[in-house]
């Protein structure tokens, strides 16, 4: 399955997803999961009080994710380039307009 199943409630936040996982992180109000499946990586976010079922980031990016991190409405991640982006806790989609640091 490549599938992020949400069960229970919005407040539950119990997560059961059917990849490996390589890291869960929460923020103040909103969660990040990064999955690899050996050939692909996927960034994951739910809460911020827009997604309350995990939705699958858009990542437009110059390589694969490495590391994620949750914060207080921002999250961010860093590719094997050492490439950092940031992108709010409400966005779908990360890109080089996200790049805080290269």
């Amino acid at each position: 399955m490549n599938e992020v199943f949400f069960d229970g409630d919005d407040k539950a936040k119990d997560i059961y997803v059917a990849k490996n996982i390589r890291s869960i992180k929460a923020g103040k109000n909103q969660g990040l999961v990064l999955t690899d499946n050996g050939t692909n990586r996927e960034v994951w976010t739910w809460g911020a009080n827009t997604f309350t079922t995990p939705v699958k980031l858009i990542l437009d990016l110059d390589s694969p994710v490495v590391s994620i991190a949750a914060g207080d409405g921002k999250n961010m991640l860093i590719t094997e380039n050492a490439t950092v982006y940031e992108w709010d806790a409400t966005a779908t989609q990360v890109n080089s307009n996200n790049i805080v640091s290269k």
